[in-house]
């Protein structure tokens, strides 16, 4: 089950499509990326800071949001990078 920050902003951008007439081309899902059923072959998947909900890692999640995006789709992946003392500037 989602959490009730992931709840709320799945309503907030729900609102926010909406709000700019993009309600019937914008579908946003909410919950454990590792067992949510979701639709295959999406024009886009968009996954930022989630490489964690999918259990295996980078690698597990950027084959994931590939197999939801299907043949024809496209995704975009970002994570957070944690700057530290080994870090080169």
């Amino acid at each position: 089950m989602a959490s009730t920050s992931g709840e709320d902003a799945c309503r907030t951008a729900t609102a926010a499509a909406a709000d700019a007439n993009l309600s019937d081309r914008l579908e946003f899902a909410c919950g454990d990326a590792a067992t949510a059923l979701l639709p295959e072959g999406a024009d886009l998947v968009i996954a930022l800071g989630s490489v964690d909900c999918w259990g295996g890692g980078p690698d597990e999640a950027i084959r994931g949001c590939a197999e939801l995006a299907g043949e024809n789709g496209s995704f975009l992946f970002g994570d957070r990078v944690w700057e530290g003392s080994r870090t080169p500037p």
